[in-house]
């Protein structure tokens, strides 16, 4: 086979291949032939660079300098000047001279390169040349003795790799300009919640998707990707989110790597779809190598010899859509990890690309390197949003847009999606609130744009497009088939197809022309001729969205056969959101086995709302509102703020009382600041939120006047709020108790832990408790308020004639403090339940307890647990105790360094109590003695007032267990439990939700 067999029109400015330009120009008055082992360094390094001199060369700045030094005679100097000649044909003809001159002319053109340095891609050129000379090829490489088929072959893919049609059907924006392509190099440490919470970077990287990767990050550029180590051999896993920008970052490198402009370390570069090989199950070499090379064998077999031969030394193999191989292709044992495990070419290079949430099995081989491609960040949204609108009032609206819809706004730093809204607000006045009405404008737009280039008059008169269901019947068969295909594509597992795929679904396409009114892309994905053309959607997106328009035209039957098989496949589930927004949920039928049948929490729940929030139908929201019975359970879930959009409208349109718990949802404020927004949008007094968890969801200070506006601007009522492990400080305090003085008769329960509290919060909450109308409990835990704390709360007790529970555990509080609460009870009247647990009480302080149980109160529950109260500390509270026996009804000491010593006391007490029902004095150093003091002191409880005794971990005997055994036994309302599995199961549940709440 010859060279002119490559198609090589086109590729190149001057229509010659890399081997032909040296045959041709460098080589013609040197007896070596390009190649060869005597090839002079200074023409190799010329071949090799000839692409980047004839790119990047500018000729009119370096000709003067050319003169100075006497480089060109007279006559070479107006060949450069010809008008007759292109630019490139002139660098082409000036590389040819240069080459004659000899080593000596070659210095001489890099003084000169370097001289016109005021020209920054001149530095870059001499910097390549110079990288050239000092690196002679060694034996066996393809600079010295390889087969000139090889070099033939090597200058077609470089050809290919700057060909437009080699980008053909990327989807992504600035797929030439570097500065767009953003990375973060992984490192192998983990990220507690601190550390995020302190780290700016990389919570600017985390949108709340599935395919977040939280770790440790560090802004990487693009020339820094294979700089690591010094081992040649690089394993390099490029991962991110499904239109990022991956794609667009591998067939960059590739492009650079053909411009002479990165990666020249590498003879060969292999860009390889893997999504072309959803079908397959085995896999070899030669199958990836037929992506380039099908139809000649001669250069396959040259090929393959050289990478047998070289164990893949100096080549660069990149594996582009690892979350698009087939399950089989993906196992540990499969071909691809021979080759990442070295088993195969084992000198070989690797880059990988995949969605992250498939790449763990990679990590043992290649968490070295690993890297994010973290898309636009809010700059460069702007400045795309900016430079790709023509309407100068549009970019405004859209940023506003954005800001009002973080369904939309949590996708907008990935290129694809952000070229879509722009694209929809170019040719729409209305923009979309859900994803569904997104992607039906774009393929709108699409049809619309091609349609106007159709050869028919009555579809080029067509003033618009602004529904699907408007599609010009002339065209509406096709577009059919294109659904078709698209959803014949997923049960297939198939995303890569062949004229005979279109063929079947009686889409037109003869040639190579057909592009399904611009949805469909059509890849030669050969450097050779004679490749036949493949067909792939836009995006992935697209196919999935045309999927659910082709599920929503079928019959019954089919339908329920899809949704009974791919229900729960994950490739499935935005097909499934997508036929929701499309259907409106208005079939019954379909309705009840989408969306309707669960009660489940969690990713199940999260997905159903996504449903509901795509169908925009508030019917079917009170429906499924009361199939969950009003219970969000996301708890443990990460929500990004879509999801809480979701969450918001259908709570919002399905109205009754909800218990929503968000614990541990990472929602942060940008999260709670949609929730608000969405509720508000929908506000009705028929709503009620009877408990909203919050607990451990990074929210800081200012994330509390989302929570203020929720309390003073919704019609809604928020009865039972939990702020938990969140770092709202004392300026978050301040900003919910300046909302709740305002709104003093709706919330009804507060509860907060760990939030970074002193003394402070409790006096800005203290003049919540003085004004407030319906506040009947209010829980402080782990932060540090202190005595000082106690007293403000105290103070305000005295005035409050509605606190029924108070909380101040693990709150710093001495004896001081307990005085100022002591003092606060003798006029109170609605206290009933006090949590002090984890104090610093000491025996001495349990004369402020007695105190308080002797004074004529409303107290009935007091825990006192974890306080080193000791056996005089309980003394002292049995005493006063048996003095008023029924001044409690339960008792928390569990953990208080109690012995045996007092527990006789228990007899006399239970003997006089009325009111007394339970108590938990597990973790104290009882004994079977202590042990048979309770045991006798249930037998004299008459009133047969108590209902539970827990002890676990009490230093019982297995004699000691029975006898506590025996006595649970006596009455089938009594628990007396020792084992602290028990406790942990059932007695520590009843403890916190029975023993201490009403």
């Amino acid at each position: 086979m010859t060279v002119e067999h490559f198609p090589h029109e086109g590729l190149y400015l001057d229509g010659l291949s890399p081997t032909e330009f040296s045959r041709q120009y460098v080589t013609e008055d040197f007896e070596e032939p390009a190649g060869s082992v005597g090839e002079s360094n200074h023409i190799r390094a010329l071949r090799e660079n000839q692409p980047l001199i004839v790119d990047n060369l500018n000729l009119m700045s370096i000709l003067p300098h050319l003169n100075v030094n006497s480089l060109l005679t007279e006559a070479e100097n107006q060949e450069m000047l010809l008008i007759g000649l292109t630019e490139s044909e002139k660098i082409m003809r000036l590389v040819t001279i240069i080459g004659r001159k000899g080593e000596d002319g070659f210095h001489r053109f890099l003084a000169a390169l370097e001289a016109a340095a005021d020209h920054p891609t001149h530095k870059t050129i001499a910097e390549a040349l110079e990288r050239s000379l000092q690196n002679p090829p060694r034996p066996g490489t393809l600079g010295s003795s390889s087969p000139t088929l090889l070099q033939c072959f090597v200058s077609n893919l470089k050809g290919w790799y700057k060909n437009k049609h080699f980008y053909q059907g990327t989807s992504g924006p600035f797929i030439y300009d570097i500065k767009f392509i953003r990375l973060a190099l992984l490192t192998k440490k983990g990220v507690s919640e601190a550390e995020r919470s302190k780290d700016k970077f990389l919570r600017a990287t985390l949108h709340g998707h599935v395919e977040d990767i939280v770790k440790k990050k560090k802004r990487l550029e693009m020339e820094g990707i294979f700089r690591y180590g010094k081992d040649p051999r690089k394993l390099v896993l490029v991962e991110g989110a499904p239109g990022v920008g991956k794609t667009m970052l591998a067939m960059k490198l590739c492009q650079l790597w053909a411009q002479g402009r990165a990666l020249q370390e590498y003879d060969i570069v292999f860009f390889v779809e893997l999504r072309q090989y959803q079908k397959e199950t085995t896999l070899k070499l030669e199958t990836l190598l037929e992506t380039h090379l099908e139809g000649d064998q001669e250069m396959m077999k040259e090929v393959m010899q050289h990478l047998v031969r070289t164990g893949g030394d100096k080549v660069l193999l990149i594996l582009e859509g690892w979350d698009e191989l087939s399950p089989a292709l993906r196992d540990p044992f499969s071909w691809f990890f021979e080759l990442i495990k070295a088993k195969k070419l084992p000198n070989a290079s690797i880059m990988v690309t995949s969605r992250p949430s498939v790449t763990a099995p990679l990590y043992d081989y290649m968490d070295e390197r690993r890297i994010e491609v973290l898309g636009f960040d809010k700059n460069q949204q702007n400045e795309y949003i900016q430079k790709n609108i023509e309407d100068p009032a549009v970019p405004q609206r859209v940023r506003d847009h954005l800001k009002r819809f973080p369904n939309l706004r949590a996708l907008a730093h990935i290129p694809l999606t952000l070229s879509i809204i722009c694209s929809v607000a170019m040719k729409s006045t209305s923009l979309p609130i859900t994803l569904t009405e997104l992607y039906d404008k774009y393929v709108c737009t699409f049809l619309f744009h091609n349609l106007q280039k159709s050869s028919s008059d009555s579809l080029r008169s067509l003033i618009g497009l602004d529904s699907l269901d408007t599609i010009p019947k002339e065209v509406r068969q096709v577009f059919e088939g294109l659904c078709k295909l698209a959803l014949s594509g997923f049960e297939k597992k198939a995303f890569i197809f062949e004229r005979c795929d279109l063929e079947e679904h009686c889409l037109p396409c003869s040639g190579e022309k057909f592009d399904g009114f611009g949805l469909l892309t059509t890849r030669t994905q050969s450097a050779t001729a004679g490749r036949k053309p493949l067909y792939q959607f836009r995006h992935l997106s697209i196919q999935e969205f045309l999927a659910g328009l082709q599920i929503n035209s079928i019959g019954d039957m089919d339908r329920t056969r899809l949704l009974k098989e791919y229900r729960s496949d994950r490739q499935f589930q935005n097909i499934w959101k997508f036929l929701s927004g499309v259907s409106k949920l208005r079939d019954e039928a379909f309705c009840q086995q989408l969306v309707l049948p669960t009660r489940k929490g969690g990713r199940d729940q999260l997905f159903l709302l996504h449903c509901l929030y795509e169908a925009q139908n508030p019917d079917i929201c009170h429906r499924a509102a009361g199939k969950m019975e009003h219970m969000l359970h996301l708890d443990n879930t990460t929500l990004n703020a879509t999801d809480c959009l979701c969450a918001a409208y259908v709570m919002g349109k399905s109205e009754g009382k909800w218990q929503v718990n968000l614990r541990g949802c990472n929602i942060g404020g940008d999260g709670l600041e949609v929730f608000k927004w969405q509720l508000k949008i929908h506000d009705s007094q028929n709503l009620k939120i009877i408990r909203l968890d919050l607990t451990h969801n990074q929210l800081d200070a200012s994330a509390m006047r989302h929570v203020a506006e929720m309390f003073l601007e919704l019609k809604a009522k928020i009865i039972n709020v939990e702020i938990a492990s969140n770092k709202i400080g004392d300026e978050g305090a301040r900003l919910l108790s300046k909302a709740l003085k305002e709104d003093s008769s709706r919330v009804k329960q507060l509860h907060f832990r760990d939030c970074g509290f002193t003394s402070g919060a409790a006096k800005w909450f203290s003049e919540v408790l003085q004004s407030s109308k319906t506040l009947s409990a209010l829980h402080f835990g782990f932060d540090k308020l202190g005595d000082r704390g106690a007293e403000y709360i105290s103070a305000a007790l005295c005035q409050n004639t509605v606190l029924e529970e108070l909380g101040l555990y693990t709150a710093g509080l001495t004896g001081a403090g307990l005085s100022f609460l002591a003092n606060a009870l003798k006029t109170n009247r609605t206290l009933s339940v006090i949590r002090m647990d984890r104090n610093n009480f000491t025996a001495p302080d349990c004369h402020i307890i007695a105190e308080i149980l002797l004074t004529d109160n409303s107290v009935e529950r007091i825990d006192l647990s974890r306080n080193p109260i000791g056996d005089d500390g309980f003394s002292i509270i049995l005493d006063a105790l048996i003095k008023k026996p029924d001044a409690l009804k339960k008792l928390g000491i569990f953990g208080c360094e109690i012995t045996s010593r007092e527990m006789h006391k228990f007899v006399e007490f239970f003997k006089k109590t009325t009111a007394f029902t339970g108590m938990n004095i597990g973790l104290n150093r009882l004994g079977d003695t202590g042990a048979g003091h309770i045991v006798q002191a249930l037998r004299e409880n008459k009133s047969e007032s108590v209902k539970e005794i827990y002890m676990a971990d009490t230093g019982l005997s297995d004699m000691g267990k029975q006898l506590v055994t025996e006595a649970g036994a006596m009455r089938k309302d009594l628990i007396v439990s020792c084992e602290v599995n028990e406790f942990l199961k059932i007695g520590k549940a009843r403890i916190q939700e029975k023993l201490w709440s009403q």
